[in-house]
């Protein structure tokens, strides 16, 4: 087996456990510039020195880049079918790209002074203009900069250029769930900023040698304190109540939070905390399909269908193609003896994904049921 068909192996197995991996053939171009020093500058300006050779390492990268192309569309499409894609219409572009400039810096904060630390952060909505502007500014001039220091401190841009790119799928252009950040997409992204570091202070040591003794007690010291930190962190990850308690007691205002700490309590069938949360989950976000629809769920565990039946009406008109809604709206109007709504109601799911089995199942039973009903009340 060859090199290539190795690399090739190991970056599909690589993308099945992290799909941020989908960035990789850039990366590997960033690794082709520094250290492996594939691409090296000559006389005149800087791309016509280096555009033959980067042509070349382009054309070795195209089966990545054809691979990628598929999984993302598969990945999209996937994400769509399973209503995990946030519309336009609840966040415009315009939003979207205001908060993205200011993601790349709160994933800064949080790796330089790592506290409140939640499993979810709420989408921040719309920023003011005095915050943007100098983040997007501050934003700009740290790329320029790298680049200016590409020949003297490739490190600089390499570590930079990692971060930033392995960040861009996940930093809001496309918004999966309600949230602009989250911890777990900072592993692969954070290693561009820890390049920076290390090669940075072993260049900052190899020009103050006095320094050397004082710079490694300093490293020690940061690696014990963020080794405690880690450790107070992994406390709350003891079960989801206190995970998402945790989360709710950085930011009382996080429905994403309420939401999965109700289900955790709907599982332990504590149905009025589940209630409760949901309903707060739904004060805060009003919009959140998924929190009504699964209050409809619980309030129907607890035979209260007339309340579950108006969360799940509301399921339908935020999403009018949520077809296991309208099946479970079917259910609830079945055991009220409403059964024109329930075969309405089924009728409408299949509409929407003719392989729905359940609800074909659930239809045919109701049919069954409505005949049976109307022979007995004939005789």
């Amino acid at each position: 087996m060859n090199t290539y068909a190795l690399v090739m192996i190991c970056f599909l197995l690589g993308i099945l456990s992290k799909p941020m991996l989908v960035t990789l053939p850039f990366i590997m171009l960033l690794i082709d510039l520094w250290p492996a020093g594939r691409i090296r500058f000559g006389g005149g300006s800087a791309f016509s020195s280096i555009k033959p050779v980067l042509l070349r390492l382009l054309k070795e990268k195209i089966p990545f880049l054809i691979v990628i192309s598929i999984l993302s569309i598969a990945a999209y499409l996937t994400q769509e079918k399973g209503h995990a894609i946030t519309p336009l219409s609840l966040y415009s572009m315009e939003m979207r790209i205001q908060n993205m400039s200011m993601a790349y810096w709160v994933y800064l904060k949080k790796m330089i002074w790592p506290t409140d630390l939640a499993v979810h952060y709420p989408y921040p909505g719309q920023m003011s203009y005095a915050v943007i502007v100098p983040s997007i500014v501050m934003f700009l001039g740290v790329c320029l900069y790298s680049l200016s220091t590409i020949r003297k401190h490739p490190f600089v841009a390499v570590g930079w250029w990692w971060f930033v790119i392995t960040l861009f799928p996940v930093i809001g252009i496309v918004i999966i769930g309600p949230y602009l950040i989250a911890d777990r997409y900072a592993y692969i992204s954070m290693i561009g900023i820890y390049i920076i570091l290390a090669w940075g202070a072993g260049a900052f040591v190899q020009k103050f040698q006095k320094l050397k003794a004082m710079a490694c007690l300093a490293g020690v010291l940061i690696l014990t304190g963020l080794t405690f930190l880690a450790w107070t962190q992994v406390k709350h990850w003891e079960n989801s109540e206190t995970l998402f308690r945790q989360a709710l007691s950085i930011d009382p205002t996080n429905s994403v939070a309420h939401h999965n700490l109700a289900t955790y309590y709907d599982h332990n069938k504590n149905y009025a905390k589940a209630i409760h949360h949901y309903g707060e989950a739904i004060r805060i976000s009003p919009k959140y399909t998924e929190a009504y629809f699964n209050l409809g769920k619980t309030y129907f565990k607890r035979n209260e269908y007339r309340k579950a039946m108006k969360n799940l009406l509301k399921v339908t008109i935020l999403n009018p193609k949520h077809a296991v809604a309208y099946n479970h709206l079917g259910i609830a109007y079945r055991f009220i003896n409403d059964f024109d709504h329930s075969i309405a109601s089924f009728e409408k799911a299949i509409k929407i994904d003719p392989n729905y089995k359940s609800a074909k199942k659930n239809l045919q039973l109701i049919l069954s049921e409505k005949r049976i009903s109307s022979r007995v009340q004939t005789h």
